[in-house]
């Protein structure tokens, strides 16, 4: 898949794994001899992306001389008789999943890199599932009035388990940027539209740094993906417009996080802070049809 933060990214991603298919998310930011590596690596018999990004893919499939078909999805009508309209997907009859163990693999995503060159990472349904959970139930308590930012790159691990595969496992919603634009986020959130913000620290500087005002709605903000520079969690804490309720620190492998809420929420939301263990029997009935929406 080579998708931008748009509609076109869930549909796909989603329609792939319930036919069983393994999907491969790729950097938009991948040049095309890069896309073709990965192509020829993985074996790949259909590349698929948003008319952003079909020029690219088209020179990576003829690099890659693997045979792969590409399949363009389009969020608005298109005479290209190789492109699909979203429309015409949602109207497609349902058809149900096809059955397959727990651990049967789901995803091949791309490490960092930060210890050596990047490694790709087979991960299987099963732990889609248990790590979507875990971060909808212990770590953010998400539910179906949340609306989380999805500024986070799909492609990655962190925008599409702890954004995207979180949100529809809890029922919440999701808004897509489709490009980092510090203004157009700081709109979103000083309009109350977003309730859960989750970046990386560079994206939360810029937006301490944009603006004054207060984000009315939002009430837990998590980072990762890099060490979190000292002051930004009390920069962060003042756009609240009111004092923090709660402050924790997470670590995973090779990066930190930590989340902030309003007393309000925390109040109301308290029982939802308890560790919980997660299984796919339990996890898996919560699961709501994904609310997305996209900005420019």
């Amino acid at each position: 898949m080579l998708c931008g933060n748009g509609l076109a990214f869930p549909p796909l991603y989603y329609g792939a794994l319930l036919a069983g298919c393994v999907v491969a998310p790729l950097s938009t930011s991948s040049p095309p001899a890069e896309v073709a590596r990965v192509l020829h690596a993985v074996a790949a018999r259909v590349l698929a992306c948003d008319p952003e990004h079909a020029g690219a893919a088209a020179v990576a499939l003829e690099q890659s001389r693997t045979g792969a078909r590409l399949l363009v999805v389009s969020e608005t009508a298109s005479a290209d008789p190789g492109t699909v309209d979203l429309a015409a997907l949602v109207e497609h009859p349902r058809v149900d999943p096809r059955p397959l163990p727990p651990g049967a693999p789901a995803v091949i995503l791309s490490t960092s890199g930060t210890t050596g060159t990047p490694r790709r990472a087979l991960h299987s349904h099963a732990g889609l599932l248990l790590n979507a959970g875990a971060v909808a139930t212990e770590m953010i308590g998400l539910g179906a009035d949340d609306v989380q930012l999805g500024a986070l790159p799909l492609a990655h691990s962190f925008g599409m388990s702890a954004v995207l595969n979180a949100s529809l496992l809890a029922g919440a919603a999701v808004v897509l940027t489709r490009r980092p634009d510090v203004a157009a986020i700081e709109r979103l959130l000083a309009a109350g539209e977003v309730t859960v913000v989750q970046a990386v620290p560079t994206l939360f500087a810029r937006l301490a740094d944009a603006s004054s005002a207060p984000w009315p709605r939002v009430r837990t903000c998590v980072v990762s993906g890099a060490p979190l520079p000292h002051g930004l969690p009390e920069r962060i804490h003042r756009r609240f417009g009111r004092p923090a309720a709660a402050s924790r620190g997470t670590w995973g492998p090779r990066c930190a996080g930590w989340w902030c809420a309003s007393p309000a929420v925390a109040t109301r939301e308290s029982s939802r802070w308890r560790r919980r263990r997660c299984s796919s029997a339990t996890t898996a009935t919560r699961a709501r049809p994904p609310r997305c929406s996209a900005t420019a």
